[in-house]
């Protein structure tokens, strides 16, 4: 190997050395830092802002300081200690974002305490771990309810619930109910509008809600566009699983978009025209679903008729005499007769199964009359 050869390699040799130690050192530095904050939260002559400062640590870790859990759930339901500690315990909870138990019930029962802003916190760090604190949605659902509870506390509490978006019959209610209260301040309002989309199809039930608002000429125009997006949003969900939708929610639907569809129409807001077409093609998919189903009703009411009708007809040619052969060949015709149509087929299906029930039962009766009729005949 030539000398630049040699000097080269060696350079790079170095430089992947110098990384693996820096690498290395990153990567150990880190559960050091944290064993020493952990240890400062567990010490019991450490100060407020020491430990303040080690709560600070765990929250910028995130989920590595999944160690500090059970420490962190101790300050927070300890109500003895200071109030900002506990403030900074919820919020790092709700950082290392694990959907554990403990920590959502712990963050659940900070939402009924004595200091507002704890209860705030809870509700921010509730949403911040998402589908995970679903367990929480009926202590969210509670605050939202809670006449006394605070406007902050009201507001994390909708944008939480919208952020979880589990267990909707809970959650819309409460959701509902806040934005139909006139204690509702606006920006609890505003978070509730824009929560309710976010349960998917399953938040067609604040449809009636929604559709108040926007036919009210007094509602906050702010609030109206938000209202709007998340009427329409909804509308989408709607028209993407219309075939979900019972009877009774299609007519009842159908009369809530044609009302807000001519408030809209009639409206001097702007920037209303997208959510009009929104709602106009949710009105022509619930028509025509609604049309689908009632000829495929009257179809199987036809269906229930012509199988009525062949069950008769079919008891009339056996008993009447007709030879057997003849009404085995109908029923082989049956077999072998290919209809089209969705109407057509359930009537072949049900003429054929009636046939074959009507056959098997009296065929063999009518064998056997057959039999005693032409050895009486042989007789005479």
């Amino acid at each position: 190997m030539y000398w630049p050869q040699k000097i080269n390699f060696a350079f790079w040799l170095a430089i992947t050395f110098v990384l693996v130690e820096v690498s290395g050192f990153a990567q150990g530095s880190s559960p050091s830092g944290l064993d020493d904050s952990l240890s400062i939260l567990e010490a019991t002559n450490a100060s407020s802002d020491d430990q303040a400062n080690a709560m600070r640590k765990l929250r910028d870790a995130g989920s590595q300081a999944d160690n500090a859990v059970p420490v962190l759930v101790n300050f927070l339901n300890n109500q003895t200690k200071n109030a900002f500690l506990r403030r900074l315990a919820a919020e790092a909870l709700g950082k290392i974002g694990r959907s554990s138990t403990i920590i959502v019930q712990a963050l659940a029962d900070s939402l009924v305490d004595k200091d507002e802003k704890l209860t705030t916190q809870a509700a921010i760090s509730l949403g911040e771990i998402g589908p995970g604190a679903r367990d929480a949605v009926s202590a969210l659902a509670g605050a939202l309810r809670n006449p006394t509870a605070s406007g902050a506390l009201r507001k994390e509490a909708a944008h939480a619930l919208g952020e979880i978006a589990r267990d909707p019959d809970t959650a819309i209610r409460a959701l509902c109910w806040r934005l139909t209260r006139s204690g509702a301040d606006h920006g609890t309002a505003l978070e509730i509008a824009d929560a309710l989309p976010k349960f998917g199809f399953e938040g067609r039930v604040s449809l009636s809600t929604l559709s108040s608002l926007l036919k009210d000429p007094e509602t906050n125009p702010e609030l109206y566009g938000h209202v709007l997006s998340a009427y329409a949003a909804i509308c989408s969900q709607v028209t993407n699983n219309i075939h979900l939708l019972h009877w009774w929610e299609l007519l009842t639907y159908l009369g809530q978009l044609k009302s807000v569809e001519r408030a809209l129409v009639s409206n001097s807001l702007n920037d209303t025209q997208q959510a009009v077409v929104a709602i106009h093609i949710t009105i022509r998919m619930i028509q025509e679903e609604a049309a689908t189903r009632k000829s495929l009703k009257i179809g199987g009411l036809v269906a229930c008729l012509v199988s009525a009708w062949s069950l008769l007809a079919l008891m009339w040619w056996i008993l009447s005499g007709w030879h057997p052969k003849v009404v085995i060949s109908i029923i082989r015709v049956l077999d072998k007769v290919k209809l089209e149509g969705v109407v057509l087929k359930v009537i072949r299906i049900e003429t054929i199964a009636l046939g074959r029930l009507v056959g098997y039962i009296l065929l063999p009766r009518c064998f056997a009359r057959r039999a005693v009729f032409y050895k009486r005949l042989r007789n005479k």
